[in-house]
Order: C-alpha cells, then structure tokens, then sequence
C-alpha cells in the first residue's frame, strides 16, 4: 500500500468545489486503485498536480484531473512508500486553490 499525506492546504471560504484527494492507492495492476488521482463535485478550470518522494524530487506532473499518477517514474515502478503530493485548482467558480 502507498500512503499520502496532506501536510497542509488551504481553501477559499466560499468554494463549493470539494476534492476527493485519496491518501492511498495500490499501483499493483489489479484493476483497483491503480491510478492516484483527484475526483471533484466541480469542473476544475486550471489543474496542476505534482508528486514529490521523500528527498523532494518531483515524480510527476499533470495538468489535467483526468491524468493519474501510475505509481511510476521515467518508466519504473516505484517502491511503495510515503510521497507527497501537490494539487493547484481553480474552480469554475474562478476560485483559486492550493
């Protein structure tokens, strides 16, 4: 099982749009969990997700919600173990997030 954890984040007061970030997934190719990715009750108008090991070296970038993260980098599988993610939005309603 990889784990996630949110460090931190912050949220404008008036945003109705809410993320499902999960905080695990299991990249082992058996149709369940495989892909990390966000889901949201909104459209998102601009996205940027960034995953980072534990030194700090970006993993992954997208630019799309609709692009997931695999559990791979430059083509590799990765160990499970704990990343960090970073996920910029803003919604529909023009509110930016981070």
């Amino acid at each position: 099982m990889w784990r996630f954890d949110a460090i931190f984040g912050s949220k404008k007061e008036n945003c109705t749009c809410e993320p499902f970030i999960p905080n695990v997934f299991t990249p082992n190719e058996d149709g369940r969990n495989d892909i990390f990715q966000v889901f949201a009750n909104c459209e998102f108008q601009d996205f940027r997700m960034e995953i980072y090991d534990r030194w700090g070296a970006r993993l992954f970038t997208a630019n799309d919600a609709l692009d997931g993260w695999d559990g791979t980098a430059n083509g590799s599988k990765l160990a499970p173990s704990v990343y960090i993610y970073r996920i910029e939005y803003t919604a529909a309603d023009k509110m930016a997030i981070q």
